[in-house]
């Protein structure tokens, strides 16, 4: 498979790292590179040249050269960049992996479900947990009855971030950047997947995720930005309830859950396990792949879906996503309250970067 990759920093520095392993174990070839910063990369790009990589400083130039011979392209850019750089990669010829969410707006991620029908070709969005078959089988055992009925579900996680986080490129914190949608939030970047997640759990079906029908969203603002870094959010989807709670701002890091809870029993989904509570009492375990495992099965099942096997592992299609754009771009059509200055705290960390703390965020993800 020749893989092309737009962009080997922030981010990209993951999909650089996994088109290495897939090269050496001999799934793929470095064929194309758009790298904007070579002298900030120097080592990346002599590395991919050593593998015979063609490098490009911009990605016009890229698709111009490389049209009809890349497989596969991976797309880990900024979240406004995600439709044009995957509608460009259509075009060439090529399979895309994009990161998430798929776009900003539903609008958007529409185009790009046309694009991919007139291409021919295939988009996968970087959900990583949909990759993982535990996700799969745990949604096949909510639609086999083991829980009841689907009374709500239920998730929160808390990710402090420093000052810097919102100063790490352009479009971070924003709604809009250079005249085009970013709607870059917690839930619509760093707690995506737990949103889509959460989704999936609550669908009516098994194979999708439920469709967000009304979003009531109560969204905060500590930090500098013209977004929230806080949300609390209420679903009402075709499916179960959803509620959802996420903060950059808490002082006490708080992994991301989703707690599904039936008639019958409940479990506790995170990104290393699945803690399954029966109506008898009974608590079954069951570990998350890792994240380095996690990441070979995104490739691998990739490949087995563009082969057509019939053994194929879950994948993330533009369809699945799309509820999660459509959650997000539906709460941030709320208002972004801004917290008043005598309720926010300054905390030095111990590498010297300061936080901003709102302890009443802290407080409400406690209730979920």
């Amino acid at each position: 498979m020749n893989i092309g990759i737009i962009g080997v920093s922030g981010f990209g520095a993951r999909h650089y790292d996994d088109l290495l392993r897939e090269v050496e174990q001999g799934n793929a070839t470095a064929a194309a590179a758009c790298i904007i910063n070579p002298e900030e990369v120097l080592e990346k790009v002599a590395r991919l040249r050593s593998l015979g990589c063609r490098i490009y400083d911009d990605v016009s130039s890229l698709f111009a050269a490389e049209t009809g011979r890349l497989d596969l392209v991976l797309i880990p850019t900024g979240i406004a960049t995600h439709r044009p750089f995957t509608e460009m990669a259509l075009a060439a010829g090529a399979h895309v992996f994009v990161e998430k969410p798929a776009a900003p707006t539903v609008a958007d991620v529409d185009a790009m479900i046309e694009a991919e029908a007139n291409a021919g070709r295939r988009v996968f969005v970087g959900f990583q947990h949909r990759y993982d078959p535990l996700t799969r089988e745990l949604q096949q055992r909510l639609h086999s009855g083991e829980l009841g009925r689907i009374l709500e579900v239920r998730g929160s996680g808390s990710w402090p971030r420093a000052l810097s986080y919102y100063q790490r490129n352009a479009w971070a914190g924003k709604l809009r950047h250079n005249g085009a949608p970013v709607n870059d939030a917690p839930f619509n970047n760093a707690f995506a997947h737990d949103v889509l997640t959460a989704l999936w759990f609550a669908s009516p079906e098994c194979g999708r995720a439920a469709d967000p029908l009304r979003v009531e969203a109560e969204l905060h603002r500590v930090n500098d930005i013209e977004s929230c870094d806080t949300a609390f959010l209420h679903l009402e989807t075709d499916g179960a309830p959803v509620h959802l709670a996420f903060t950059h701002v808490g002082e006490t890091p708080r992994e991301p859950r989703i707690r599904v809870i039936g008639e019958k029993g409940e479990f506790i989904w995170s990104h290393k396990e699945a803690r399954i509570l029966g109506g008898n009492g009974q608590i079954v375990c069951k570990d998350c792949l890792s994240t380095e495992a996690l990441r070979s099965a995104i490739f691998r099942n990739i490949r087995e879906v563009l082969r057509n096997s019939p053994d194929a592992g879950p994948v993330c299609t533009l369809p699945l996503a799309r509820a999660q754009t459509r959650a997000a771009e539906t709460a941030l059509a709320a208002p972004i309250r801004q917290v008043p200055p005598n309720h926010i705290r300054r905390l030095q960390t111990e590498d010297g970067e300061i936080r901003l703390i709102w302890d009443e965020a802290d407080a409400r993800l406690a209730e979920f």
